[in-house]
């Protein structure tokens, strides 16, 4: 997912995640996080990398164990 995707699934309620390469973490994306348009729209940071986008992903539990939930359709 590219960033102007991620802005419009943070717009639909979605839950967004983008991956921090120094820590090795996803972390929180909304409106508010600070990134320039050109890593938005793809271009490298000033680390010379691109940044990843996804939704965040969402977990059930069967029989005590963590899976991941069922993809659903709008």
């Amino acid at each position: 997912m590219n960033g102007i995707q991620a802005i419009v699934a943070v717009d639909e309620g979605k839950s967004v995640q983008y991956f921090d390469h120094e820590d090795n973490v996803w972390l929180s994306f909304d409106k508010d996080t600070g990134f320039k348009v050109g890593c938005l729209l793809g271009e490298p940071n000033q680390h010379g990398r691109i940044v990843k986008f996804r939704i965040k992903p969402s977990f059930v539990y069967i029989n005590g164990v963590k899976v991941p939930a069922p993809l659903q359709d709008k």
